[in-house]
């Protein structure tokens, strides 16, 4: 219905249509949440770059699997925004030469323990948390590398030293860092 639709962004659940506003030019899209047709933005919007979706999951099993699948179409993202991934949209992603800018938003999420063997993610510049407890986070910084990151940013709800030490030794591997900002609500 748009075909030289270059940005969409709203705030309003736009499930019913959101393929109406799909276009083979969209760069950036920016969706209130997670919903099942999500799939169709990467297979019907090939130059997709930018992908924002800030919401906390409804059905989170649901949900999860089906962000994790439709980021894991995404061919040319340079920005992504969105709750917490799992392990293997995290492999997907540090194979993805252009994404340039990670920011993971809300819901609290444990990854698990595997021994992740990922690829570094070469381009990365800049991570941004914004989430209730720094665990996720954490593990994110301590089982990835990061080679080129300059900027770390991360929200927390509640930073307690017994978190915020782990969360510094693992940033302190980062050489490259030369932006750190990290506020708390609490801390203890």
């Amino acid at each position: 219905m748009f075909p030289r639709l270059l940005s969409l962004s709203t705030n309003q659940d736009l499930s019913r249509y959101l393929h109406l506003f799909l276009s083979p030019v969209l760069h950036r899209c920016a969706l209130p949440l997670v919903h099942p047709d999500l799939k169709s933005v990467p297979i019907c919007c090939a130059a997709l770059e930018e992908l924002s979706i800030k919401s906390s999951f409804g059905n989170i099993v649901a949900d999860r699997q089906v962000l994790c699948d439709s980021i894991r179409l995404c061919k040319g993202l340079v920005a992504l925004a969105c709750p917490p991934l799992d392990w293997t949209t995290w492999e997907y992603l540090s194979n993805l030469p252009t994404l340039l800018t990670l920011e993971i938003w809300d819901v609290p999420f444990s990854l698990g323990w595997r021994n992740p063997k990922i690829a570094p993610f070469l381009n990365v510049t800049r991570l941004y948390f914004y989430t209730k407890t720094a665990a996720y986070t954490i593990a994110v910084t301590q089982h990835l590398e990061f080679p080129s990151l300059i900027q770390f940013e991360m929200e927390v709800f509640d930073l307690p030293w017994a978190e915020a030490e782990p969360l510094f030794h693992a940033l302190s591997r980062y050489k490259t860092l030369s932006h750190i900002s990290i506020s708390s609500r609490r801390s203890s």
